[in-house]
């Protein structure tokens, strides 16, 4: 599965890939969903816009080349 969330003040936004485009947002009426097949580069691009400077992500799950999409996204 995959699912990412970025949580600030304002609308959460979960990333997801199509499989669970229904499912999110049946299970998610509040947040914004986007469907994204990159969603992890998609949502650090998307943190740095606003302004994040420390991005958390799950060490055991990430491999080297994803967190090379991820720091590049983030610029």
């Amino acid at each position: 599965a995959a699912l990412l969330v970025l949580a600030d003040d304002e609308t959460p936004v979960l990333a997801t890939d199509g499989r669970y485009r229904t499912q999110a947002a049946h299970q998610a009426p509040d947040a914004e969903v986007v469907i994204e097949r990159a969603c992890g580069p998609h949502l650090a691009s998307r943190a740095a816009a606003a302004g994040v400077r420390k991005l958390g992500f799950e060490s055991h799950v990430v491999t080297f080349d994803a967190y090379t999409s991820l720091t590049k996204a983030a610029g």
